[in-house]
Parts: C-alpha cells; structure tokens; sequence
C-alpha cells in the first residue's frame, strides 16, 4: 500500500474516532458488495462493525422488522476495523444470507458435490441452488430478492402473496438478526437512542393495492353540487324528497 493510501486511512481512522465521541456509531455512504445495496456501520459499543443490507429485512417478532445482517465482525482499533472493512467490501461473496470470505464461498461450493442441494432448494427466479425463501416459503436467492425489491416488485414471484419478497428467511430457520448474541446487544443500544419508531427509517416500501374511486356524503360542511357532480351522483340521490347538502372526496 503506497504512503498516500496509508495517510488516508489513518486521517479517516482518527476522524471516525473522533465522531464517535459524541456519536455511538458511524455509518459508511450506501455501497455494494457482491452486487447487494449495503450499509456498513461501525459501533463504538459494543466494539463491532457490521454490514445490513439496505433493501432486505427480517422479522425479528410478529410485529417487528430490521434491515438483515449480512456480517459483522469485533475490533480491537479503528485502524483494524478499516483494514477489514476494506477487504470484505472488495472481496467477500454472498452465500446463503451471509457475506464469506472467497475461500470459504470456493469450499462451500466445492462442498455441494458431495451434499448436493435437494431438487426443490433452487431459486424460483435463476434456478440457482439456495437455502433462501419468502414468508411464504418458496425458494428465492438473495440477489433475485434484491433486484426485486429495489425494482418495487415486492409479492412472491411464485404464489404472488403480498409484500413479503423484501422480508429474508431460510429453510433451517438460521436468521443472523436473531442467533447471533452481537445482533442483540446493537438492537439494545439503537433502542437507548431511538425512542420510537419513526426516529429511524426504515425503507418500508410496500405494493399498495388500489382503492376504487369512492363518493363519500357529508352532512358536516356542505356545498351545492353543480351540474357535473350532481350527474355523477348515484341515480336515487335525484329523486330524494329533497336535496341532500353534501361532499365527497376521492380516494385512490
């Protein structure tokens, strides 16, 4: 690594440092790895990083959702954390909800020649072999899911059961956000500062089915209908013993 490099780092080292003196975690500019839109975010308690994907979450309870851990690692310096951070972001693979160093994906790869997938455990989209479902328990590969949610495709491709594309499962019910004891000590430290919900977003992009355009009556404020309204009133409104004052509003 040439001087220049070396500088950078150590500027960026003792800046991200200095921020979290005031602040409990910094998180890096949206980037991708292995073609996934992700965060990358370092704690200042407990001493970790971990990278989120930006798109896909996890239920973490019936009621409750958080954007799904990919990978996360313990520090002991800044420096460290960098030098880490910047190997996964340009080497690491994705292989079945977890970002792996290549080694690991080659073995794990060669491992299928032995313990090969069973028939149904492929992708419903690129038929590539996963682990990776939807809510509704049909194989999807993490990529497909998040070219499809970031296209605002979000019903499952197979059964088209509503919105439940952009929320991760996998078949041995191994969910990162709720095994891993880490997962557990940054959602208790993201609770301390955020009071509720809305202080965070949360890129809850949902498929909105239409509503039919509705004529709402009111007796609370009325106007006269002109002309063009009162032909669009329902037919039996012209022939009530008398005029109805009203309003209506529509809703789409």
């Amino acid at each position: 690594m040439d001087d220049l490099a070396e500088e950078s780092i150590a500027l960026l080292a003792d800046a991200i440092d200095k921020r979290l003196e005031t602040h409990y975690e910094y998180t890096f500019r949206p980037l991708r790895i292995d073609h996934i839109y992700c965060y990358i975010t370092v704690m200042k308690s407990p001493k970790v990083f971990y990278i989120e994907s930006i798109h896909i979450r996890c239920k973490i309870s019936e009621e409750d959702s958080e954007r799904y851990i990919l990978y996360y690692k313990h520090y002991d310096t800044m420096r460290q954390a960098l030098d880490i951070i910047k190997e996964v972001a340009a080497t690491y693979k994705l292989y079945n909800g977890d970002l792996v160093h290549p080694d690991d994906y080659a073995l794990m790869q060669l491992e299928e020649s032995i313990i090969p997938y069973e028939p149904d455990q492929q992708c419903c989209v690129c038929r590539e072999p996963t682990q990776e479902q939807t809510l509704c328990r049909h194989y999807l590969c993490f990529h497909c899911r998040d070219a499809c949610v970031s296209k605002k495709q979000l019903n499952c491709p197979v059964c088209r059961q509503f919105n439940v594309v952009k929320y991760f499962h996998i078949d041995n019910y191994l969910l990162n956000n709720i095994e891993y004891d880490v997962v557990k000590q940054i959602r208790l430290q993201r609770n301390m500062y955020y009071l509720d919900d809305s202080d965070e977003p949360e890129d809850e992009a949902t498929e909105q089915e239409p509503e039919p355009e509705t004529l709402q009556l009111s007796i609370h404020n009325p106007i006269t209908p002109s002309s063009d309204e009162y032909e669009r009133m329902p037919i039996y409104y012209h022939h009530a013993p008398f005029m109805f004052w009203w309003n209506y509003r529509r809703n789409y």
